[in-house]
C-alpha cells in the first residue's frame, strides 16, 4: 500500500518528523476516544449497542492503521537489496521514532491528566459525603 502510493512521510509539510508528531497525537486521541466511546455509550438495546461497537472499532482502527502504515515503510527484514519492494522510503526511521516518542509522552501526559482530575473528583466527593454524614444526613458507614 505505502509503496504504491505517493510517499506521504517525506512529501508532508515539514518531513517526516512533523508526520511522525500527527500521527502520535492522532494514535493517542483515537486511542482515548476509543475508550470514551467504550463506555459512555452504553446501553442495553441493540442500537445503542451497535452504534457503541462501530464507535469504538472507528476511534480504534485510527491509532492502528497509523501505525501500520508507519511500520510498512520501514523495510522488508529477508528482503533483497535489489528488489523494489523492499527499498526503504525516504524517511521512515525518523517517522517512527518521533511517532513512538510523541505518542508516549501524549499519552502520558494524559493519563497523569486525566487520573488527577479523577482523583479530585473522588476528594470532594468522599469531603461532601464526610461533611453529610457529621450532620447525620449521608449514608451510614455500616451501609456502605
Amino acid at each position: 500500500m505505502i509503496r504504491e502510493s505517493p510517499n506521504l512521510i517525506a512529501d508532508w509539510p515539514g518531513g517526516p518528523w512533523v508526520f511522525g508528531i500527527m500521527a502520535g497525537v492522532l494514535a493517542v486521541a483515537g486511542a482515548y476516544a476509543g475508550l470514551w466511546a467504550s463506555s459512555a455509550l452504553q446501553g442495553t438495546e441493540a442500537p445503542r449497542r451497535i452504534a457503541r461497537r462501530t464507535a469504538t472499532t472507528a476511534c480504534w482502527a485510527l491509532p492502528l492503521l497509523l501505525t501500520l502504515y508507519v511500520l510498512s515503510a520501514l523495510p522488508g527484514r529477508n528482503c533483497g537489496s535489489s528488489s523494489p519492494s523492499c527499498e526503504e522510503i525516504d524517511g521512515a526511521f525518523p517517522a517512527l521514532l518521533t511517532y513512538a516518542v510523541t505518542a508516549a509522552a501524549v499519552g502520558w501526559g494524559t493519563y497523569r491528566v486525566r487520573s488527577a482530575r479523577e482523583e479530585q473528583r473522588r476528594a470532594v466527593q468522599q469531603a461532601r459525603l464526610r461533611k453529610l454524614r457529621k450532620k447525620g444526613k449521608g449514608k451510614s458507614r455500616a451501609a456502605s
